[in-house]
């Protein structure tokens, strides 16, 4: 008996085993204190975060941030919010294994199963799920995914809200839809080109109708509230494609194929490692159209396609900036299409032999239990415990001013010359402390003194004595020194 059937039978079992998995990859940055990077400056001031927000164009992105932002500066933590971006982040994972589960009929649940808990593992998860963030990208990317559904249900006008509206929270979720409506045709029982090529021009114009449309509400909203749009949201002039293609070809596909490793690779070690895994796509995907050149072909340029739709917005925006939060949809795309097709070759050939396939069960599970190791190992290591470690000494120099002068006296915040040593790994993941960006310090220090019943100013009041936090005696170690690290000059 095939072992999707069997597991299809129980209906609520595979959605337990999600929420299982997902609960013990990121649980524990749900229930402990953390504040990370750009949450800072949101907390010390929602209303400033919230219209930076609509100077992106995101307007319901500013309003659910200030929103919980403000609950957080009440309650004094962020765990409403984290919460609530976690029940996104659960609820998308279940619509996905469920609907992709409905379009194969049950054939593959296993496959699907295992491909769902360990694509939600990729660190572009991880820099998701690691914020209260989460809940803007989880709740979007859930309303792209019911907008596909819904146009091919033939309810266009509903796909045209729900789109719009995930838009109007965060543009670059919204293009998951493209990654997502590959895989449905992907599980179905035959991958039909012209049948995707059909529905993926239907939602591309559900997609440019929707953008228009809260394109319109973003400048009401920019109006009303006396703001102007940010730089960065401008398109791409001509003279920045040459650019823009190089960024695309070095970068976004080395660092989306790459999926799991967070290294800054060099020329030769991107090329060889990028090569292995597209080859094991390729050779997993020739399989799965039982040895046919044309179905491998049109299922190969179908993935393509939705490969490059998915980072639609990273590619006709003017920045050039690599950071994992970018290639979420296209490293998605890449990894679930590997880990599906793969678990189903090596599934059908260990049928025939108990042995085999007792071995293919116990490579799962070792599989499923080193991705949660490692997602709760980059949790402490690159987020929680430089949390701990740089408030420590933040409290130290507060606790020191305290017992010199009381609590009546000014805060100065002296920021670090040059940078803090960086780890040679990629995006947020380079980050031996956060205190590398610059709007981190003073905010962190202002909330920690806050909290120590301290008064934070400039030294503007001559009658008060200075208590510096200085950042040049800060040195990130305890942690730093059981990975490679490069030093970027301070000159």
């Amino acid at each position: 008996m095939s072992p999707g059937k069997t597991l299809s039978r129980s209906r609520y079992f595979g959605s337990a085993i999600v929420c299982a998995y997902l609960i013990g990859a990121y649980g524990l940055a749900v229930v402990t204190p953390l504040v990370w990077n750009e949450e800072y400056p949101c907390l010390v001031d929602p209303t400033k975060c919230a219209l930076d927000q609509i100077g992106d164009l995101r307007p319901l992105y500013a309003l659910v941030n200030f929103i919980f932002f403000s609950l957080s500066n009440f309650f004094g933590n962020l765990f409403a919010y984290r919460a609530f971006g976690f029940l996104g982040f659960v609820l998308l994972h279940l619509l996905i294994f469920k609907s992709l589960k409905r379009m194969n009929q049950g054939r593959d649940t296993s496959a699907i199963l295992f491909a769902t808990m360990i694509a939600s593992s990729l660190p572009s998860f991880m820099t998701m799920a690691f914020s209260p963030n989460i809940a803007i990208y989880s709740w979007s990317t859930c309303l792209a995914i019911l907008a596909v559904n819904a146009n091919l249900e033939g309810r266009n006008t509903s796909a045209v809200l729900l789109t719009t509206t995930s838009i109007l929270f965060y543009p670059p979720s919204t293009f998951f839809a493209f990654s997502y409506l590959f895989m449905l045709h992907l599980l179905r029982s035959q991958f039909r080109l012209t049948k995707f090529a059909f529905n993926f021009i239907c939602f591309s114009i559900i997609v440019i109708s929707s953008s228009l449309l809260s394109l319109l509400v973003s400048n009401l909203v920019l109006a009303l509230t006396n703001s102007m749009p940010k730089d960065r949201v401008g398109l791409l002039k001509v003279e920045q494609i040459d650019d823009k293609l190089l960024f695309f070809l070095t970068r976004l596909i080395p660092v989306s194929v790459r999926g799991p490793l967070i290294g800054s690779p060099s020329v030769h070690e991107a090329l060889l490692t990028t090569s292995i895994i597209l080859f094991l796509l390729l050779f997993f995907i020739f399989a799965f159209c039982e040895m046919q050149i044309k179905p491998t072909l049109e299922l190969t340029i179908g993935l393509s396609v939705a490969f490059v739709a998915s980072l639609t917005p990273f590619l006709v925006a003017r920045p050039t900036e690599i950071d994992f939060r970018i290639v979420r949809n296209s490293s998605w795309l890449i990894w679930f299409s590997l880990l599906f097709l793969g678990f189903k070759f090596l599934r059908e050939r260990a049928l025939s032999s108990v042995k085999a396939f007792a071995n293919l069960k116990l490579l799962s599970l070792l599989l499923i239990m080193f991705s949660l190791a490692v997602v709760n190992w980059r949790y402490e290591v690159y987020f929680h415990q430089p949390f701990v470690e740089k408030n420590m000494f933040i409290r130290s120099v507060l606790v020191e001013c305290e017992r010199k002068f009381g609590t009546d006296r000014n805060i100065v915040v002296v920021s670090k010359l040059g940078d803090f040593p960086r780890y040679q790994n990629i995006g947020v993941f380079s980050l031996v402390t956060d205190l590398s960006q610059k709007w981190v310090p003073e905010p962190n220090v202002f909330l920690l003194a806050k909290e120590n019943r301290g008064l934070y100013s400039y030294p503007t009041d001559l009658s008060r004595e200075n208590c510096f936090v200085d950042f040049n005696l800060y040195a990130p170690t305890k942690w730093a020194e059981m990975i490679l690290i490069k030093h970027k000059s301070s000159s």
